[in-house]
């Protein structure tokens, strides 16, 4: 809602400072009067502001925000009961206080250890990720094409404990059965763990978690 005023200004006042497109009301000096007709510059989804007003009523009925703190809380804690226990894995941000609590990113311990090139660090990263997914315990786990090699987990109060529980002995299972074909250099050497030891659970394949 603008006054007469305002939009007279518009006519006239050129911001010395870059403007959003999505938040242009002005095109090459003339006015988008279409904006005050109801023309949206960018299509939102219904489909996601529905979403949202699901997690917000989800919240609501579940304890509300601190509930949602604790649950967070409790997801990174239990990540980090499990890189404490397994040498294998350390976290991509070394400064605890530096973490955010509602995503876990971390990398084999090996990269430290070793000489391995971007290239041969991304490589592992991509068959762990594409272990979990043939698999159905994890899809999407690789962290973002410009972040250093590692994985990432989402903590947010929307994971339930048991899903962290369940995938955390998978990315052990992964990162081993990758290395040993890595180190078999794929030609005829073949990893001798071709199945989930038996500290994983035993039963049918694990439902999609994430």
């Amino acid at each position: 809602v603008l006054s007469p005023k305002a939009l007279e200004r518009l006519d006239h006042f050129q911001p010395p400072w870059p403007v959003p497109r999505l938040l242009r009301l002005v095109k090459e000096g003339i006015r988008l009067d279409n904006v005050f007709e109801g023309y949206t510059l960018n299509t939102p989804s219904l489909l996601c502001a529905y979403d949202a007003l699901c997690a917000l009523e989800w919240i609501e009925k579940n304890g509300g925000m601190d509930a949602m703190k604790k649950r967070v809380a409790h997801n990174h804690q239990l990540v980090q009961q499990w890189v404490e226990k397994n040498p294998s894995w350390t976290w991509l941000c070394p400064v605890p206080s530096l973490r955010t609590p509602h995503v876990a990113c971390l990398v084999p311990s090996l990269f430290d250890a070793t000489t391995m090139s971007p290239p041969e660090k991304y490589h592992i990263i991509q068959s762990i990720a594409s272990r979990l997914s043939q698999e159905h315990v994890a899809f999407d786990i690789a962290n973002h094409p410009l972040a250093p090699p590692s994985i990432r987990l989402w903590c947010g109060p929307f994971v339930e404990a048991d899903a962290i529980k369940t995938v955390l002995p998978w990315i052990s299972w992964a990162l081993e059965e990758v290395v040993a074909k890595t180190k078999g250099g794929g030609g005829g050497g073949k990893s001798t763990q071709t199945q989930p030891s038996p500290s994983l659970p035993t039963e049918s394949k694990p439902q999609a978690m994430y």
